[in-house]
C-alpha cells in the first residue's frame, strides 16, 4: 500500500463481476427475487467456487457521483458480509438508496441474502 491510500488491508483488491448482459440476463431469468426498501436482490448458484456480483442502478437513483459512491457502499457491504461461495448476485438500487443510512443498508441487504437462502455473516469488528 502506498502513502495516502485509503483502502482498507481486508478490501479486496479485485471484486468478481458480472460480465455482459448474457450473465445478468440468467440472474434475472432464473434467480430468486428478493426485494426490500432500498434494494431489490437477485441470486442464482452458480458452479464457480466463488461469487460473481453485479450491480443495477438506475439514473432515476441519481447523478454519476450519487449512482457510484452507493455502488461502492453495495460493494463494500458485500465483502464486510463474507458470503458464502457458489453464487451470481444482482443488486438493484431502488430510490431512496443514496439517502439510506449504511447501517440500514446494509441490514436490509443481509436480510434479504438470508431470506434468499444466501448465507452471509458479517466480519466482526
Amino acid at each position: 500500500m502506498g502513502v495516502g491510500s485509503s483502502r482498507s488491508e481486508d478490501t479486496p483488491t479485485r471484486f468478481p463481476s458480472l460480465r455482459g448482459s448474457r450473465q445478468f440476463s440468467a440472474v434475472y431469468r432464473r434467480g430468486k427475487r428478493r426485494d426490500g426498501r432500498y434494494t431489490s436482490v437477485r441470486m442464482l448458484r452458480n458452479d464457480l467456487k466463488s461469487n460473481r456480483y453485479g450491480f443495477a442502478i438506475s439514473k432515476k437513483i441519481g447523478g454519476a457521483v450519487q449512482r457510484n459512491r452507493l455502488r461502492r457502499r453495495l460493494r463494500h457491504i458485500l465483502a464486510e458480509l463474507q458470503v458464502e461461495p457458489g453464487w451470481d448476485i444482482v443488486v438493484n438500487a431502488r430510490p431512496g438508496g443514496p439517502e439510506a443510512p449504511y447501517s440500514a443498508l446494509r441490514a436490509e441487504v443481509a436480510s434479504l441474502l438470508g431470506s434468499g437462502r444466501v448465507r452471509a455473516e458479517g466480519k466482526s469488528n
